[in-house]
């Protein structure tokens, strides 16, 4: 069981609904980042981004904190 935020509320959520909320975040968000996770708490974003560039340096700055990041593009 992982800790979700989405909205600032926090919910617990098994592998398999995880996944769920992960493919409808990805149709959401076409280039961007839609969730970063840090210690078993993964906290949903919408962050839609102009260009891969873009993406590529939010990834990067997410990264250096010490977040796993879950992003299309």
């Amino acid at each position: 069981m992982k800790k979700v935020i989405i909205n600032n509320r926090v919910y617990q959520m098994d592998k398999k609904k995880l996944k769920g909320l992960f493919d409808i975040a990805k149709e959401h968000v076409k280039l961007g980042i839609y969730a970063v996770e840090k210690h078993n708490i993964i906290e949903m974003k919408r962050d839609i981004l102009p260009s891969k560039t873009k993406l590529k340096e939010e990834i990067r700055k997410y990264k250096e904190q010490g977040y796993k990041v879950y992003s299309n593009g």
